[in-house]
């Protein structure tokens, strides 16, 4: 029966992620998987019973995984289907691990849990230990308007705490425990609840009144080129058509974008081809091809006297680092300013003991995965109208991370993406949503330029801004 129990929290838990709206249903969805865990013999079997709840939850959601393994990693799909499975066996430990601490201190304490224990166990164990996606339960409230803006003032971690309290106190109502203990959880999960919704309401009124005037604007041209990811790798190896081609469809789209006058153009990730040198790089003098390219570009832009920021790999003095520049006219020629990124992605962007095992990183590199470097520090980019932060594909979700950008003076957020390794599933509306918390928590927008999938304007309640017009 307590498999059953479990799936059906693990269905709910499904439908409140994209493409799914059911977001509400998240506040009650885990009752089962909490009833479960309240008839579970011993601690070892409510660490099961939620591994298991963790376990398919985390590979439903993520199958789309799969399918990019098995195309860049030219393997077979079972293997891919291997790797999300491994990864899902400790993708979101936090939950068994809490479910066996829950099990023991009720034991120890006649039944009795301490009031919020519970969710601040597993908020604190889901913030702190490791992921391969800084994901969490509460981001699927984001259809929730007014409990979503509450992420300001306690993060997506916050929503999470607060799933846990509403389901742990309704599934009490159907367990052994004391009436006593019933009530005051009902009663402190209520509580929260109230001052969630009453907080978040607060705040969605305070933001539409600062939309509706805000202190000064920004147009930002997007180009999203749709280019798939065998063109780009082709792009980045070929020295001669592949890598031309795409960089005239990108400034075709470009141009087009300059006609409505925007203030910045901007291009998603790793879309210039082969590699940006910067100035004074010695390699512009050995690298024939690729110096003559990025001379070109700085003389379109100067030409066309609009700043482009654009994502590619930037070649610095034998050092290769995935980034974003920001090139502006300046005079006669162009100033350039570069983010080299900080959060690099385990397998697609450096990989462990590749040492140990060149030739099978080799294989994996020739699908389009790439060795880099990561970055130093997060930086900001200045511009007439405002100060951007830039940030690249994943690091969209690391609160902290982007937190900092705004310490350091970031009035828009910039995310540069490439979807393209997942295909038309549901990673880039899933992407795009876990990102958009970060506007929510630190009331700026954030402009998304995507390869393929959605780019978007995200405004400070989390909707997505209608633009005028695709470039």
């Amino acid at each position: 029966m307590w498999v059953v129990a479990v799936l059906v929290s693990v269905a709910v838990t499904f439908l409140c992620f994209p493409p799914f709206p059911l977001g509400p249903a998240l506040l009650v969805g885990l009752v089962p998987l909490f009833w479960a865990l309240d008839r579970a013999p011993t601690w070892k079997a409510a660490f099961f019973r939620a591994w298991i709840y963790v376990f398919v939850g985390n590979a439903a959601i993520c199958i789309w995984v799969a399918a990019a393994v098995r195309d860049f990693g030219h393997v077979p799909w079972v293997l891919g289907l291997a790797a999300v499975l491994a990864v899902s066996a400790f993708e979101h430990i936090a939950w068994p691990i809490a479910a066996a601490l829950r099990h023991w201190i009720r034991g120890r304490s006649g039944g009795r849990i301490p009031l919020y224990w519970t969710p601040a166990v597993i908020v604190s164990l889901d913030a702190f230990l490791p992921k391969l996606f800084p994901d969490t339960v509460g981001n699927g409230l984001y259809s929730v308007a007014w409990l979503a803006q509450s992420a300001d003032l306690v993060g997506t971690w916050g929503l999470t705490g607060l799933v846990a309290a509403t389901n742990e106190a309704v599934a009490m109502h159907f367990s052994p425990a004391p009436s006593q203990e019933k009530r005051r959880h009902a009663f402190a999960a209520a509580a929260l609840l109230v001052f969630f919704t009453g907080y978040g309401a607060a705040r969605w009124y305070w933001v539409q009144g600062v939309k509706a005037s805000p202190a000064a604007t920004i147009r930002m041209g997007l180009v999203q080129p749709n280019v798939n990811t065998f063109v780009k790798v082709r792009a980045q190896t070929d020295r001669g058509r592949a890598r031309r081609d795409v960089f005239e469809l990108l400034w075709r789209m470009t141009e087009s974008a300059a006609e409505r006058a925007p203030d910045v153009i901007f291009w998603p990730e790793t879309t210039f081809p082969t590699g940006y040198l910067p100035p004074g790089d010695p390699a512009r003098a050995t690298d024939v091809d690729q110096a003559l390219l990025t001379a070109e570009l700085e003389t379109r832009v100067k030409r066309l006297k609009i700043p482009l920021l654009f994502g590619t790999p930037i070649h610095d003095r034998g050092h290769r680092y995935n980034g974003l520049v920001l090139l502006s006219p300046k005079g006669d020629g162009v100033e350039s300013q570069d983010y080299r990124k900080l959060r690099l992605l385990l397998l697609g962007e450096y990989a462990p003991l590749e040492s140990w095992f060149p030739g099978f990183w080799k294989r994996v590199r020739s699908g389009g995965t790439a060795a880099y470097e990561a970055g130093s520090e997060a930086v900001v980019f200045p511009t007439a109208k405002a100060v951007l932060g830039p940030m690249i594909c994943l690091e969209g979700l690391d609160a902290i991370l982007v937190r900092d950008l705004v310490l350091r003076g970031a009035q828009v957020l910039v995310n540069a993406t490439n979807d393209a390794w997942f295909g038309a599933g549901t990673e880039p509306a899933l992407h795009l949503q876990l990102t958009a918390f970060r506007a929510i928590e630190l009331r700026r927008p954030l402009v998304r330029a995507t390869n393929t999938g959605y780019s978007a304007v995200i405004d400070i309640d989390g909707t997505l801004a209608r633009p005028e017009k695709d470039a």
